[in-house]
Formats: C-alpha cells, structure tokens, sequence
C-alpha cells in the first residue's frame, strides 16, 4: 500500500512538472515605457534628440503605430535618407533589460504622408497626412 501512494504521488509530481514547462506564453512584448526621438535636422549631418516618457503621449504613440498596415519581406535600402527615428523601450520583466526597437520616419513633402521603417522585421507602413500630424504633434510637444 505504501508503495502505490509514493508511486501517486511520484506520478503527480512528474504530471504538474510536465504542465508547469508547457504552459509556457511567448510574449513579445510587454509595456513601452519611453520613446527616445532622434531628428535628423534639414541640410545638416547632425540631429536633436529628447526621450518622452509620459505613459499618455507613450500609449498614443504606440496607439498610431497598432493602426499601421505593413508590408512585410521587402529589404529596406540603407542608402534611404531618414528624417527621424523612434526608439522604442519595451519593459518585457522588471528584472531584465529593456528590448529597444527602432523606426526610422521619412517625411513625404509631396502629400504630407509619413513612411514608417521596421529594419528589425524588413517591414514597412505608410501613414496619412491626418495621422502624420498628429504623431508630428505628439513627438515635437
């Protein structure tokens, strides 16, 4: 009899192991915290720089970017003149480094619409010229 109860609980042991590993979520990304702006001023090799970090202006950014449609697989040119970069900090635990992701702007002057670089993910979405505005607004406040 003894043996058969050391045996259950040998066996339900190895059962909630066995769930605890597989029940493992890939989380991509958690919390962005801060967005740092680089701007690459017009006619010049040098740029300006500031971070947001209020979570309101963070979460509109970040609200613009979840409406992007983007077209996916295509190499970007490294020879692409690029007017601003965001530098987004995503806090995946408390106990790790912030992951850094990087999107390089281009400004159209044509319709005023803004082209949004993914070098990470060869990737890249057009915004509006509405959209662009607000998201010049939100950056340069």
């Amino acid at each position: 009899m003894r043996n058969k109860i050391t045996l259950f609980f040998l066996f339900l042991l190895v059962v909630m192991a066995l769930l605890a590993c597989s029940q493992e979520v890939e989380r991509k990304y958690d919390i962005v915290n801060r967005v740092d702006v680089y701007e690459q001023l017009e006619g010049e090799t040098s740029e300006v720089s500031w971070m947001i970090t209020d979570q309101k202006k963070v979460d509109e950014i970040i609200g613009i970017f979840g409406e992007i449609t983007w077209v996916e697989g295509i190499t970007i040119s490294e020879n692409n003149p690029i007017d601003m970069t965001l530098k987004f900090f995503y806090e995946i635990d408390s106990n790790m480094p912030e992951r850094l992701v990087d999107y390089e702007l281009k400004f159209r002057s044509v319709d005023h619409s803004a082209t949004i670089f993914d070098r990470e993910n060869d990737r890249f979405g057009i915004i509006d010229s509405k959209t662009t505005l607000g998201l010049k607004e939100l950056i340069r406040e």
